[in-house]
């Protein structure tokens, strides 16, 4: 039996650019923040989840950077 794993790594095969601009919308909305445009955004796509939202929200705490990378991947999950 042959078997085969394909890794899509540069958006090549699918595009989730959409779904990860809603997950962030979504995240921003739980948090009470202003989502930032969707061209700021796809700034940060491809970095980590902390150095992402280290970007988008600069002003926040490790604290708060932590509960937004889970917020986010709740959101992630759902969609």
């Amino acid at each position: 039996m042959n078997r085969l794993a394909i890794f899509d790594c540069d958006g090549t095969l699918v595009d989730s650019g959409a779904t990860i601009y809603a997950a962030l919308a979504a995240t921003f909305e739980q948090n009470g923040l202003h989502l930032p445009p969707p061209e700021v955004c796809r700034r940060v796509i491809g970095l980590s989840l902390t150095e992402a939202f280290a970007g988008l929200v600069p002003e926040a705490t490790a604290d708060e950077l932590a509960g937004l990378c889970e917020d986010y991947k709740q959101a992630f999950w759902k969609l």
